[in-house]
């Protein structure tokens, strides 16, 4: 607008003049510590000076993404976005499942991104029986070994949370019983053992 002044009928169409500038928007990972962060990328986006833009946040395996943010883009290029992407965890609660009455668990954290994490054996015993393994429900069926490995696939699949639930298999048991044998003079006798193994499913 050029200053002048109209009056009566007359009419004058105003324009804004507008112009494009650079923005930055830049993405960090969270760190195995879960505080910290390290700058994964770097982006050089366009907008339009003194208006509003949201930029988008990135999709990165292992990590949760933030909210957008929607900012107004200064007209000097000096508007910087930061995106934080938190680690993926899971917290299993292991149950100790002896029986539907037991309540006894116990936890534990897996980090993404972190190697040689696995299921701790938590020392459970339930009597005639031996754990091999945990299951998704407390009837379920084996689907992980006692002290199984943990990958990082497994972490993004399930995080935050899962559960797991003991298998227990009963030991098989064993019989002693006295058979008579003949021999020359005197008889004897010699024991033979038994094993009977639990039916299973």
């Amino acid at each position: 607008y050029d200053g002048t002044n109209f009056s009566g009928s007359a009419t004058k169409t105003i324009s804004k003049i507008t112009k494009d500038v650079t923005y930055t928007v830049k993405h960090y990972q969270m760190n195995t510590d879960m505080t910290n962060y390290t700058l994964y990328e770097t982006e050089t986006l366009t907008a339009t000076a003194n208006y509003t833009a949201t930029p988008s946040v990135k999709t990165y395996t292992g990590f949760n993404a933030p909210s957008t943010q929607t900012v107004t883009v200064k007209a000097d290029g000096s508007t910087v976005v930061e995106y934080k992407y938190a680690r993926k965890q899971v917290v299993v609660t292991f149950y100790r499942n002896t029986s539907s009455s037991d309540t006894t668990t116990a936890t534990q954290t897996f980090t993404y991104g972190v190697s040689g994490q696995k299921f701790t054996n938590k020392g459970w015993s339930k009597t005639g029986s031996t754990q091999v393994g945990w299951a998704t429900s407390a009837s379920g069926a084996y689907f992980h070994p006692v002290t199984s490995g943990v990958a990082d696939s497994w972490i993004n699949t399930y995080s935050p949370s899962r559960k797991l639930y003991a298998v227990w298999v009963e030991n098989p048991t064993i019989t002693l019983t006295n058979t008579p044998t003949t021999a020359v003079k005197k008889k004897k006798k010699k024991q033979v053992a038994t094993v009977t193994y639990p039916t299973t499913n």
